[in-house]
């Protein structure tokens, strides 16, 4: 019901980042939700782990469009237009500095 109040904000006007992720949520994808979030290290390892970029939103949006007149890192923009071999370095750097808990 939150998600549907914020949806209906969304497209009457009052344009809030809860209420853009609750208008598009319905059908999203974890890349389009990485990028509407501006989680781009994540982002980079979905796409370098072969997540699709075909399929859209109920808004019919693709990941691409979520991203269109922003300013992304370059290893990114690669990934969405098919390269996803910088992603792969990205994800592969992040892993490496990550902190490693074990049990």
């Amino acid at each position: 019901m939150l998600l549907g109040a914020q949806a209906l904000k969304h497209r009457f006007g009052t344009k809030t980042v809860g209420s853009t992720r609750a208008y598009h949520a319905s059908k999203s994808t974890p890349v389009m939700w990485a990028l509407m979030s501006a989680q781009y290290e994540g982002a980079a390892a979905l796409l370098a782990a072969g997540a699709r970029l075909d399929i859209c939103n109920c808004r019919g949006w693709r990941a691409e469009d979520f991203v269109k007149g922003l300013s992304i890192p370059g290893f990114l923009q690669q990934g969405l237009e098919g390269d996803p071999s910088e992603c792969k370095r990205v994800a592969c750097l992040a892993l490496s500095d990550a902190d490693v808990f074990q049990v």
